[in-house]
């Protein structure tokens, strides 16, 4: 008898032991999951709460970011005006008799003038470099144009010479300076 007893006290430490190996572990394992996903969710929930309550705020800032771009964009001097500023100084030259064979700004001035915000108050300013073919009264009548416009400052550099091909025109190197912020619209 003391055997059997033995063999069911054993039989059931095996059962219950079986039953704790196949059934409550997986089930703690399973517990302890589900927890470790509801704590990563509810920090996520919390995460997402707080990006609800920032929302207002983003969107007030970046409104507010956009309406300080729109201002500084309508004060700077657009790249169709820039090339319509161009188109004008070459027909004012074309009326007057000249040839225009090169019309450009500094490339270091523009690379400064779009890394800079212009200031209320200081309008800004590009040097042009223009070359033309024609004569002495041509280039005069051109030069009386040009000192006329709401854009023009001032004339830095002149340099007159015969004309390359010897055509008995003179070739006219120019350098002036232009404001931008005053420079009219071409229609």
């Amino acid at each position: 008898m003391k055997l059997r007893i033995t063999l069911f006290v054993i039989a059931g430490a095996g059962i219950v032991f079986l039953w704790y190996l196949f059934l409550i572990s997986p089930a703690h394992r399973a517990q302890a999951r589900l927890q470790a996903d509801l704590t990563a969710t509810q920090i996520q929930l919390e995460d997402f709460q707080a990006t609800l309550n920032q929302l207002p705020v983003y969107l007030q800032t970046r409104d507010g970011i956009n309406r300080k771009i729109g201002e500084i964009n309508s004060r700077l001097f657009s790249r169709q005006e820039m090339l319509d500023l161009f188109d004008q100084v070459e027909r004012m030259a074309r009326n007057e008799g000249l040839a225009v064979t090169e019309l450009a700004p500094h490339l270091e001035e523009l690379l400064v003038l779009a890394q800079t915000p212009p200031t209320p108050g200081q309008p800004q300013t590009m040097m042009l470099d223009i070359r033309m073919l024609g004569d002495y009264l041509s280039f005069g009548q051109f030069i009386e144009s040009l000192e006329k416009q709401a854009y023009f400052k001032m004339i830095d550099k002149c340099l007159i010479s015969d004309s390359p091909d010897l055509s008995g025109r003179l070739l006219f190197d120019l350098q002036f300076k232009a404001l931008l912020e005053t420079a009219p619209r071409i229609s």
